[in-house]
């Protein structure tokens, strides 16, 4: 029977003789090429996440410049129906939107996760709130989504084969108006 035991610097022990881990030359251990491709993966998920974070937030601030153009042409609606008064709301919401989306494309990763942060440490509850509203409008907009797209093959199916009923309406009239 052999015993089998792990020394402190990564090499098995069999019988009292050593053994370099499966490497030649008492070189680098199962466990620092674990460390080390575990360390490269991590390199790579986190260059990927940014990536993905980039793209987010270009698509974010072109999504809430495109709300302030809606917010401002509602906002001359409202004040030409309404008078100034209110349409000064709608033009400081939209001007509001606006410098939000420039604060957001003036910023790197690094500073907008940092404020994430700071914000999730200040207000922890308005957090948790904001994840669960966002939750829900993503649910609701895959949900859609996914309604719209069973709509759409069901109806392509539909008009590539009539139906049984010969109901459907030819594709150009056969008679010419008199």
């Amino acid at each position: 029977m052999t015993d089998v035991s792990q020394a402190n610097d990564g090499e098995t022990r069999q019988s009292g003789t050593s053994n370099s881990g499966g490497t030649a030359g008492g070189g680098e251990t199962t466990a620092d090429k674990f460390k080390s491709q575990f360390a490269s993966f991590k390199s790579q998920a986190s260059d990927k996440a940014r990536d993905y974070a980039g793209q987010g937030v270009t698509r974010a601030t072109d999504a809430l410049d495109e709300a302030a153009r809606f917010l401002e042409d509602t906002a001359r609606s409202v004040e030409e129906k309404m008078g100034p008064q209110y349409g000064r709301y709608g033009f400081s919401a939209a001007e509001s939107v606006s410098g939000f989306a420039d604060q957001l494309r003036g910023k790197d990763m690094d500073e907008l996760v940092e404020d994430v942060r700071s914000f999730v440490r200040k207000s922890p509850a308005v957090a948790i709130g904001a994840a669960v509203g966002l939750g829900f409008v993503l649910a609701r907009l895959a949900k859609a989504g996914i309604g719209y797209e069973a709509n759409e093959s069901s109806q392509r199916g539909q008009s590539a084969a009539p139906s049984a009923g010969g109901d459907t309406a030819p594709a150009s009239p056969t008679t010419t108006p008199a």
